[in-house]
């Protein structure tokens, strides 16, 4: 079992660097609300738009967490996956929820996009 953070970005969001993955990699950092014990232990993550993989990452050990945000955003330590075999394909994922986790055999990926 692969527990994975699931990150979407919001199709609102203006200026999303498609074609620039350091600068994709930077936002995808971000500030995410999401608890600390939820992505304890967790090592991957995915960054979604509209269903797309757009970049899988790995998740570093630091987190740094915003205490002065009440709802505690927390930005990742990401690096990216340079062979990534999820990284263009579509996922049926419907949570409201901008940043969670799940277990990768769980999801359901159709074709490359």
């Amino acid at each position: 079992m692969t527990k994975v953070l699931i990150l979407k970005l919001s199709t609102a969001e203006r200026g999303i660097p498609f074609t620039d993955r350091l600068a994709l990699l930077e936002r995808a950092r971000g500030e995410w609300r999401i608890s600390v014990q939820k992505v304890k232990g967790v090592k991957r993550a995915l960054l979604l738009y509209k269903g797309a993989v757009l970049e899988e990452y790995t998740i570093g050990d630091k987190i740094l967490t915003n205490l002065a945000d009440t709802k505690c955003r927390l930005t990742f330590d990401l690096s990216l996956v340079e062979d990534s075999k999820l990284k263009g394909h579509l996922l049926s994922y419907p949570t409201a929820n901008p940043a969670s986790v799940t277990v990768l055999e769980d999801l359901e990926f159709t074709d490359v996009r």
